[in-house]
């Protein structure tokens, strides 16, 4: 069966829907039973997939357009790698829905009227047609199920490393700074939770000698953060890294000395999968979806709650628990082995 793929993330997502579309690929060049065709707007290129694209694509054609466009190029199964299946792909035809997360539904002050509106309507949409419903975490199904009760056949298949991670992550050297480090990458905006850690992190500075480096892209709260930190005498321990290549987020992955997952919500959680994978030891939010990921292997502090994220980075500093933090962490890696979701995946198409 040749089964077609939304691939605009895959192509032009350096983030987390596009790392989860990048590593879906990998686990269908392994599925021989299967063929796979990478729908897109436009030609695109990633390592050795190269996309479908219409002749013409209008604006919205990834919503109305794209189904019929998959059915003239032979696809007999559609999934949708990111919360939406196009409007005109029939519904007596099998189709599969992945879904990150219900943010928009359940924190929407944190997304635009617009965007939560559109938001909201192609998962409505896409929840009442699909044929298989999958989530990335037990956290997710969980609030699907909150919101559409019916779907009670939702299905938790996790994330893993892509293998273009995997081989940038033994190729590139650590960075170093001479000293320790903590190290949080994620946008600048308010659901990731910046000016907590901040916070915490000027309560603790004189009694560690560990920094704080920050990395990711411009958002909502950057000016402020800049400005926060500038006017301080402890900003001088707080550095930030703008726009990373995957390299240079490596890079500064690789040196530091311990990684700090202060957000408010996530769906899933990409980067504690890759600071495991490293050996960090980790202090995150004592959130659902970081507790289901990583067990005991990290600490967990309030994201709201500077004091107790303060007293889990001084923690963090000392060496019996990153030892063994970095043992348990390496107890839950089950949940995202290669082998294990490609089985996993093998029966969901079969099934379908």
């Amino acid at each position: 069966m040749r089964i077609g793929f939304d691939s605009k993330r895959l192509f032009f997502n350096n983030s987390g829907l596009g790392n989860y579309a990048r590593f879906h690929a990998e686990i269908m060049q392994s599925l021989e039973a299967f063929e796979s065709i990478w729908l897109c707007e436009k030609e695109a290129r990633y390592r050795t997939l190269q996309s479908a694209f219409p002749k013409i694509a209008w604006p919205g054609f990834r919503s109305w357009g794209m189904g019929h466009f998959a059915l003239k190029q032979g696809v007999g199964l559609y999934h949708g790698l990111s919360n939406e299946l196009p409007l005109d792909w029939p519904a007596k035809k099998p189709s599969v829905l992945t879904v990150h997360d219900t943010i928009f539904l359940d924190q929407p002050d944190y997304y635009k009227p617009w965007d939560r509106s559109i938001y909201s309507m192609k998962l409505n949409s896409a929840m009442k047609r699909a044929t298989v419903v999958v989530a990335t975490s037990e956290f997710t199904r969980q609030s699907l199920l909150n919101h559409f009760p019916k779907r009670t056949d939702i299905r938790v298949l996790y994330q893993g490393l892509s293998q273009d991670f995997l081989e940038s992550a033994n190729r590139v050297e650590a960075q170093s700074l001479g000293h320790p480090y903590f190290v949080y990458h994620s946008t600048f905006n308010a659901r990731k939770n910046h000016r907590t850690l901040i916070t915490a992190f000027s309560k603790i500075w004189k009694q560690c000698d560990w920094d704080l480096v920050l990395i990711g892209r411009p958002g909502s709260e950057w000016k402020e953060l800049q400005h926060l930190v500038g006017s301080k005498s402890w900003g001088k321990r707080i550095r930030f890294v703008l726009d990373a290549s995957q390299d240079e987020l490596l890079s500064w992955l690789k040196g530091a000395s311990g990684f700090v997952y202060p957000s408010f919500t996530e769906g899933f959680g990409i980067p504690l999968i890759e600071a495991q994978h490293l050996n960090l030891p980790i202090a995150a939010s004592r959130i659902p979806v970081f507790q289901e990921l990583m067990e005991e292997g990290a600490l967990y502090f309030h994201p709201n709650n500077a004091e107790e994220m303060a007293a889990s980075m001084l923690e963090l500093c000392r060496k019996e628990t990153q030892i063994k933090l970095v043992e348990k962490a390496q107890k839950v890696t089950a949940k995202w082995d290669p082998q294990a979701l490609k089985t996993q995946w093998e029966s969901v198409y079969t099934g379908v």
